[in-house]
């Protein structure tokens, strides 16, 4: 038990060092090894889907079963800690899904798939509904994150994208819960929880800038090399004429 509980909070000191050591890799690698794990099986699966499908599919995949494992550790099981606390790390991961795919909504598709797994797993109080708060957060980055991509992706322009990502979810759970008759208690939680989860939102900037500049330089070193791959072989088919 205590070495469980040791390599839980040593993997809680990677993460956090990763963060102030703008090391992407460490948070990069579990949503790389669960989109080569979903790709090569709807590859397997489904050989005559066009590449990028399979490749966005993939990434859907890949990025729910990283919000998934996040959702499913408990902080402090039972006890009210800072609701809405892991919107620092849940909407990075939204970002990251409209950055890897290729789809106008690849976020949208992350956040509903998101949304009927949690459905499926029995999660949240308000059935069909709940998919609302999942959703919010991928509509949001699809539609914005074009235009904070032009401004350069500063972290101080995706702290503020991270606030908007949080406020959309927590508006979209709040406005369930007023539709479907909260208790009067509930508007008591409202303003602390609200404070939490914007705080959230804002520490996930701090995430989201160096992981969309990480996921850019790779896609990059990608393109490079399939080009450096492809010059010789247009050089040797524009020999063969002058050397005949």
């Amino acid at each position: 038990m205590e070495e469980e509980e040791l390599s839980r909070w040593d993997s809680v000191k990677r993460y956090v060092h990763a963060v102030r050591t703008a090391d992407m890799e460490t948070i990069v690698s579990p949503v790389e090894r669960a989109v080569a794990a979903a790709e090569e099986k709807i590859a397997t699966e489904n050989p005559d889907l066009p590449r990028s499908v399979a490749r966005d599919a993939a990434v859907i995949a890949g990025v729910t079963a990283v919000m998934m494992s996040m959702k499913m550790i408990k902080t402090l099981p039972g006890l009210p800690f800072a609701p809405g606390h892991k919107n620092a790390v849940l909407m990075p991961l939204y970002v990251l899904g409209g950055e890897m795919t290729s789809s106008r909504l690849g976020s949208t598709a992350c956040g509903l798939t998101m949304g009927i797994v949690s459905l499926m797993f029995g999660d949240g109080r308000y059935g069909v509904f709940e998919l609302l708060k999942h959703l919010a957060p991928g509509l949001l980055v699809d539609a914005l994150h074009p235009i904070v991509r032009r401004t350069g992706g500063s972290v101080g322009v995706y702290v503020a994208f991270g606030v908007v990502l949080s406020a959309g979810r927590f508006a979209a759970d709040v406005g369930v819960a007023v539709l479907l008759g909260a208790p009067k208690a509930f508007y008591a939680y409202i303003g602390s929880a609200g404070v939490t989860h914007l705080i959230a939102g804002g520490l996930s900037g701090f995430i989201s800038a160096p992981l969309v500049a990480a996921v850019r330089a790779a896609q990059g070193a990608s393109q490079h090399d399939m080009g450096t791959a492809a010059a010789p072989a247009e050089g040797g088919s524009q020999q063969r004429p002058d050397s005949e």
